[in-house]
């Protein structure tokens, strides 16, 4: 069951906010609690100690304040909207109200119960959804800042590689030029993967990007998805084993099921040493398709599981290798996985490996 509407009434009559009250709660549809104060100053204490989802304010209140009640508000992003009360209709302090950022504007003379409920209903949803955007632009604009930094980072070091080539490229032998090359090759590489996880992202967060279900084969697509990290895993000693019973059907999109094991076992070789084995498996039940990637490397801390999913950090850490990395695949896993209807389950101890389970419906 939702929480209840928590209203703040600022009046200065006790028998119109009595009345008001009174209605309000008179609707069954609407599930709130009401308090009422006479000053914005109470009301602002009020905000301090309490949280409120709506303000109903007095429009002389306001208006004697010169309206700064709404810079006050507007100093904490996700506080409270207002709706403002008014004793009669004026065209001209609903305008003026709503340009101060009201959301909207209520006249009591002749004001009906269906209006005033609509009115509540309607405040709330939308400041909610301007809540939502405002915290989901955040979020991008922290996730586009790191990213950024991410790819500026591999492309200084690619290009002072190659500046360095051009100009020692005369005195260099085979080997040491070899060696150069390999590590230009490797964070051209890491950038490509870096721009491809980006734009995949991107694309499933604009919509664009929809699930085209079919009836795939799991053992198959671990199959392929091993032969894909193969060359990672050789250049580790780490072997790879696809555990997944031949035969195991399940109806999803073939693309995303893919690119999530990609990424789960290119993050379960950057973990493990030489010589450990990475284990694709799959359980299924009647009403669901469980695929684990299991390693037995370094494992994670308690205190990071919550930091692996979340568009706004981007948890990333230097693999056994000294691999660099910056949590965009794990993302982009927990995007797929979610637009499919599913899960990522963690199950980690720090030097025990990690075990990542992606939970699907059948």
């Amino acid at each position: 069951m939702a929480a209840p509407l928590h209203l703040l009434l600022v009046h200065s009559d006790t028998a119109t906010s009595a009345q008001l009250i009174r209605r309000l709660r008179a609707n069954p549809t609407l599930s709130l609690t009401c308090e009422r104060v006479t000053l914005l100053s109470e009301a602002l204490r009020n905000l301090r100690a309490t949280k409120v989802d709506l303000i109903l304010a007095e429009h002389s209140l306001l208006a004697a304040d010169d309206y700064a009640f709404f810079e006050r508000l507007q100093e904490n992003p996700e506080g409270p909207g207002v709706i403002v009360l008014d004793h009669n209709q004026d065209p001209e302090r609903n305008m003026a109200v709503l340009g101060f950022g009201a959301l909207d504007y209520l006249p009591l003379q002749g004001l009906t119960d269906g209006a005033l409920y609509r009115s509540v209903q309607h405040a709330f949803h939308r400041h909610q959804t301007s809540l939502r955007l405002h915290q989901e632009l955040l979020v991008k604009n922290r996730f586009i800042t790191i990213i950024s930094h991410d790819i500026r980072s591999p492309l200084v070091i690619l290009a002072e590689t190659l500046g360095y080539l051009c100009k020692r490229l005369d005195s260099m032998n085979p080997a040491q030029l070899r060696n150069f090359l390999e590590k230009a090759e490797r964070r051209s590489q890491s950038l490509v993967e870096m721009t491809e996880n980006l734009l995949t992202w991107s694309s499933l967060q604009s919509g664009k990007m929809k699930p085209d279900m079919e009836r795939i084969n799991l053992h198959v697509i671990a199959a392929k998805a091993i032969e894909s990290a193969r060359s990672q895993a050789e250049s580790k000693g780490v072997e790879l084993c696809n555990e997944v019973p031949a035969g195991t059907w399940l109806e999803s999109d073939q693309n995303m099921i893919a690119c999530v094991l990609r990424n789960l076992l290119t993050n379960a070789i950057k973990f493990s040493f030489q010589g450990q084995r990475v284990f694709v498996r799959c359980h299924t039940t009647e009403g669901e398709v469980r695929i684990s990637v299991k390693d037995h490397g370094i494992g994670i801390q308690p205190e990071d599981r919550d930091k692996l999913f979340q568009a706004d950090q981007l948890f990333s850490r230097r693999g056994t290798g000294s691999e660099e990395g910056n949590g965009m695949g794990l993302l982009l896993c927990h995007e797929f996985i979610k637009t499919l209807g599913g899960s990522i389950d963690v199950d980690s101890e720090p030097a025990s490996g990690a075990s990542f389970t992606v939970i699907l419906p059948r």
